[in-house]
């Protein structure tokens, strides 16, 4: 796993291999696992109001002890996603001292098209590179003529996959962002757009703000955004609540919203701690102490799992995870036969596939590095989001893809207090990881999206679409 680098301009083809030491060791590892007791008369529903249930995790940890093939799936990794490292060097530090550069790992994928536009995907926290498997060939090789096309490049956030962490307790958003700047002027790429979910939407923030004139727009998918004020924005707000209050079922007064968004019913339900919604209060939590976390998580492939495969249910609907007859974790052939099969096999069955599938993945690529690096990452980027200035106006474009989720949600033009929202498609499927469960509905997306900024045509588009 250790590349020597003397030269650090250089972008060094790489491609994983963990030792067969290391492999042994996690075996070991979860073979010696202990499971914690549970009330066992509660419903799986009720299971899940206090974490992660036995009955849901015990099947995971039996496959990947006894079923799970790392050597293929890491060979499938380096097959399908092309991936390289180079170093990118830092600006000194507030104290004036140089600081050290950053090894950073990233995913590459050249389109064949002279005209093909440089993307840069941003992944989330839980997550990784891999987020990009499912849509790499439909963004870099359209099947249609004329289609726009990328250069795709999915970097590591210092610290998470193959990256090296940040020696910088201070390194969060901004720090990953002002890595992933250097990483495309290393790439040559002067230009380019940029897309993420989830901490990868906020990272592509940070980046549009650092470089306002080199990115070309930002694409998100399912945000959260905070209520304009009439303090911070006032013609927004004045905006949302004449939507509010003529249902947005006129055009003229409803700026953008529809009416399904400005009749919120109340969070409520399992996925709520003190009216707050529980993904987000998970993160938090995760984040205060991450060195006291690390312990656990960097000795437990099973404790890392468990965590994960909450933070991922929380998202989606909980309570339809249930223990499936065959194994869950499908290769992408395999996902795409059941996305074919789709309608009769009902969309639950094939959501859970996908829960169940990133949680492994993630677990694997958290598990390789150790997860301490992650968590401190995450504390810091929990502390700059809460600044003051973090939702002052950003002059890049954004574009919005909104699924159905069974997480919380908010109003898409929230956005507009902080960004000019130009382009937003809703869909009526549901997609808490679109990468994954709506790959080309996604792709087409980015592609009319950027399409349009790219014309000039900044206007707002709104769109109810049956998917």
């Amino acid at each position: 796993m250790q590349t020597i680098q003397e030269d650090i301009d250089a972008i060094i083809p790489y491609s994983m291999h963990v030792s067969s030491r290391y492999l042994d060791l996690t075996k070991q590892k979860l073979g010696l696992t202990r499971l914690p007791k549970e009330i066992e008369t509660l419903s799986q529903e009720e299971q899940w109001t206090l974490g992660a249930p036995k009955s849901v995790l015990e099947p995971l940890l039996d496959h990947w002890l006894e079923t799970y093939d790392w050597r293929g799936s890491e060979s499938a990794f380096n097959t399908t996603l092309p991936q390289f490292r180079t170093l990118i060097p830092l600006p000194p530090g507030r104290d004036g001292n140089d600081k050290k550069p950053i090894r950073t790992h990233f995913v590459h994928a050249r389109s064949p098209h002279h005209t093909a536009i440089p993307l840069l995907y941003c992944h989330s926290w839980p997550g990784s590179f891999i987020e990009v498997q499912r849509i790499i060939d439909l963004l870099t090789h359209p099947k249609e003529e004329g289609e726009l096309t990328f250069h795709l490049v999915c970097p590591s956030i210092p610290g998470f996959g193959f990256s090296d962490a940040s020696e910088d307790p201070d390194f969060g958003v901004h720090g990953a962002a002002e890595v992933f700047a250097g990483l495309m002027r290393r790439l040559g790429y002067e230009k380019y757009a940029v897309c993420g979910g989830g901490w990868g939407f906020d990272v592509a923030r940070a980046l549009a703000v650092r470089e306002s004139e080199r990115v070309l727009g930002v694409f998100t998918w399912n945000p959260v955004f905070c209520a304009p004020t009439v303090r911070g924005k006032p013609w927004e707000w004045v905006k949302w609540h004449l939507a509010r209050l003529t249902g947005a079922r006129w055009a003229s007064l409803s700026f953008g919203y529809v009416p399904s968004e400005v009749d919120l019913p109340a969070v409520q339900g399992r996925g709520t701690v003190g009216g707050w919604p529980l993904g987000p209060v998970m993160h938090q939590l995760f984040s205060m102490r991450p060195q006291t976390l690390a312990f656990s998580l960097c000795d437990s492939p099973v404790g890392l799992l468990a965590v994960l495969l909450d933070l991922v249910a929380t998202q989606g609907p909980g309570p339809l995870l249930s223990i499936r007859p065959r194994s869950p974790f499908l290769d992408p052939g395999e996902l795409e036969m059941q996305d074919r099969e789709y309608e009769a096999a009902g969309h639950e069955r094939l959501h859970a596939a996908i829960l169940y599938f990133l949680s492994m993945l993630t677990s694997s690529r958290m598990w390789l590095p150790g997860a301490e690096a992650g968590l401190r990452w995450l504390r810091r980027a929990h502390i700059e989001a809460l600044a003051t200035s973090w939702d002052d106006y950003c002059s890049v474009p954004l574009g919005i893809s909104s699924f159905r989720t069974h997480a919380t949600t908010t109003p898409l033009m929230w956005g507009a207090a902080s960004w000019p929202v130009a382009w937003v498609r809703r869909h009526q499927e549901t997609a808490e990881m679109p990468g994954w469960e709506a790959p080309r509905q996604l792709t087409d997306d980015l592609r009319e999206c950027f399409g349009r900024l790219l014309d000039g045509r900044l206007e707002t588009k709104s769109s109810e679409m049956m998917v």
